[in-house]
């Protein structure tokens, strides 16, 4: 018998034997491949504050310039909110995409599971007295190309990714990547979930053939990084 045979006896032994998919496993090689993008990018600034770290990214990144601030995963508005108070450009534009309904499937991570409809805000959005400020309600997947039908960036694109979810946060990246030009600087907020922001962004960029570099991280381990699109 051949090799070749050999392993395809093997692959349908295992693929019929019914034996349930390893989360754990899965997540176990996805954090040995985070720590090789750890190396081969590090991080040149790392926060131990959320809020010195958007201070830093609005300051030191942005210079304080108007941008266009595209959020993903709004829920009761609190960084939407500190991003409206840090950067107070009068041609900025703040859109924030969310069901308000919570999670839309569960969100599984290596010690726990966060269970569907977490994070529910009972459909309404956070009230909000800024005019540079809109919300787009909805799952990203119907919200989201209804949205680019009319959308044009007036400024410099800033994305922040706190979908928390793999499916979501791919879907985002996928549709906005015709709009990501050099110098777009992609926020995530949960990149240390390995198994789903950090492999969205993973498969993203080596899908569409993106280069970036990474700007800064906050802790704890990597849980919020900047990247800029090159």
């Amino acid at each position: 018998m051949s090799t070749l045979r050999l392993q395809d006896i093997v692959k349908k032994w295992v693929a019929t034997s019914g034996i349930e998919p390893s989360f754990r496993l899965d997540a176990f090689n996805h954090l040995l491949l985070f720590g090789n993008w750890l190396k081969e990018n590090p991080c040149p600034k790392v926060f131990d504050s959320g809020y010195e770290f958007y201070q830093y990214l609005n300051q030191e990144i942005l210079g304080n310039e108007a941008i266009d601030f595209v959020e993903f995963g709004v829920y009761n508005g609190y960084s939407f909110k500190i991003w409206l108070d840090i950067n107070q450009h009068s041609d900025s534009r703040f859109f924030g995409f969310d069901s308000f309904e919570g999670l839309p499937e569960d969100w599984q991570m290596f010690s726990r599971t966060m269970k569907k409809g977490t994070f529910d805000m009972g459909g309404k959005a956070p009230e909000i007295d800024d005019h540079r400020a809109q919300f787009i309600k909805g799952i990203f997947q119907k919200s989201l190309p209804i949205f680019l039908e009319t959308f044009t960036p007036k400024n410099r694109l800033f994305v922040h990714c706190d979908a928390d979810l793999y499916s979501s946060t791919l879907f985002v990246l996928t549709n906005l990547n015709a709009l990501l030009k050099p110098g777009t600087i992609l926020l995530f907020d949960q990149f240390s979930s390995v198994t789903h922001e950090f492999r969205a962004f993973r498969d993203f960029t080596q899908s569409f053939g993106r280069n970036f570099r990474v700007l800064a991280a906050c802790e704890p381990f990597y849980a919020k990084v900047a990247i800029e699109l090159l």
